[in-house]
């Protein structure tokens, strides 16, 4: 029997789950809406290349990102209401489309994976009521570097210039981390940049430091004293 800590890390889909879980593979381009808010569809889709950012408001309100071997969609296929938030295509991806009933059975035939679906939702809800909570406790430079920290273990692609972060604006970031308008970040970004702690482009970061970031995230380390 495994332990406790076994339970509580047990991935939503092993191998022989993905190849048992009947649907339609599909590939679509960056920038495709998957769904849309308030749509009255209840498809589940299992992420198998590229990455999702879920949206709510307009798309450049992030609340997650999803990525390989992650579901979306789930929600509305087990209780038959609206979509919740929107859906996009990052880059280009391949995901799997599930119909409601299947998805349902499939559930229903393997306890394992309705256990795991009900972690996942808790975590996931955990995450949005912490980003909330951070929202009004943290300051602005912390929970942009929880932001960066995030995006970096999720998108990142090592270089030697450090962890490149592309395909994500700088209004998208904000809207990750719960702050309501880029002006607020911008600042920060500014001194990131003259510290040399990160570097940007258009729809690109770029993580010079991910460990000062980190201490940064986790409140051991400030980049602001002394900035002007």
């Amino acid at each position: 029997m495994g332990s406790d800590a076994d339970i509580t890390k047990m991935p939503l889909l092993e191998e022989d789950d993905k190849l048992a879980l009947k649907g339609l593979v599909i590939n679509r381009p960056a920038g495709f809406l998957l769904f849309r808010e308030n749509e009255r569809t209840t498809e589940t889709y299992l992420i198998i290349k590229g990455h999702v950012k879920v949206t709510s408001g307009g798309p450049d309100r992030v609340m997650a990102i999803r990525g390989p071997g992650e579901v979306v969609g789930e929600m509305s296929a087990l209780d038959g209401q609206p979509r919740s938030t929107d859906v996009w295509a990052m880059e280009d991806i391949q995901v799997k489309v599930i119909l409601q009933r299947e998805w349902i059975d499939f559930l229903y035939s393997r306890p394992r994976v309705f256990h795991a679906l009900v972690q996942m939702l808790s975590a996931r809800l955990r995450e949005a009521t912490t980003k909330q909570s951070q929202a009004s406790w943290f300051g602005t430079e912390q929970r942009l570097a929880k932001g960066l920290v995030e995006l970096s273990m999720k998108l990142g692609i090592a270089s030697a210039d450090g962890i490149v972060i592309r395909g994500v604006s700088q209004h998208e970031l904000a809207g990750l981390i719960g702050a309501k308008k880029r002006d607020s970040v911008s600042p920060v970004i500014r001194v990131f940049r003259d510290q040399g702690l990160l570097s940007t482009g258009r729809q690109l970061f770029v993580v010079h430091d991910l460990n000062r970031i980190k201490e940064i995230a986790e409140g051991g380390a400030t980049a602001l004293e002394g900035a002007k």
